[in-house]
């Protein structure tokens, strides 16, 4: 089973991962640059980042260990890990 669940927890983690950074600078940022008060738009910006951050740390997390665990059941050994031939 965990042949089948750790391939899409990877994709997920990459999707949750990435998916926030084409929101911030496709539709955030360019909002956020309208705001004429620099605290206001910091503010805005610190809560914004601070939320997607926390959620990035952790997809990033799911998305190196899913990784390793995906290398090594589709490897027999560690050294023909990088072995192509």
């Amino acid at each position: 089973m965990g042949h089948a669940v750790t391939p899409w927890l990877h994709i997920l983690a990459v999707a949750v991962w990435v998916g926030p950074q084409f929101f911030l600078f496709i539709a955030a940022v360019p909002a956020i640059r309208t705001i004429d008060d620099m605290r206001v738009r910091a503010n805005v910006m610190r809560t914004i980042t601070t939320r997607f951050g926390w959620m990035a740390w952790a997809a990033l997390a799911v998305i190196v260990l899913t990784g390793i665990s995906n290398i090594f059941q589709e490897a027999d050994d560690f050294d023909h890990l990088l072995d192509f031939d």
